[in-house]
């Protein structure tokens, strides 16, 4: 679990190795995948959306930054993504790291199962 705090209390995202490198799920920290990019680009509907709905506004701003950075610099060890966006979801699912079968270690879950 990574700490997204700021759009919500408690608000995280979920780090998954997938082997030949890493997946975060960013959950609600951005909606629309030019909020990390480089540089971040949004609406003012999104950014007045993200105000108005966001626990601390400041801190959501904060680790949307942190992601995009993230994104710039270790784009080929990480992909971020948040499903709220087709186009991070369409371009995750591609890969197939969404499906592939990957023990969880202590849980004996594989990653695309029902369990």
């Amino acid at each position: 679990m990574i700490p997204l705090a700021g759009h919500s209390a408690g608000h995280a995202g979920y780090a998954i190795n997938v082997g030949d490198g890493w997946l975060l799920h960013a959950g609600d920290a951005y909606l629309h995948h030019g909020e990390v990019a480089s540089p971040p680009r949004s609406s003012a509907g999104l950014r007045a959306y993200h105000r108005i709905n966001s626990d601390d506004a400041r801190l959501r701003r904060e680790n949307a930054d942190r992601l995009s950075e993230l994104v710039r610099d270790h784009r080929d060890e990480i992909t971020v993504f948040c499903s709220h966006d087709p186009v991070d979801l369409a371009r995750v699912s591609a890969t197939g790291a969404l499906r592939r079968p990957r023990c969880v270690r202590g849980l004996g879950l594989r990653a695309g199962s029902d369990a």
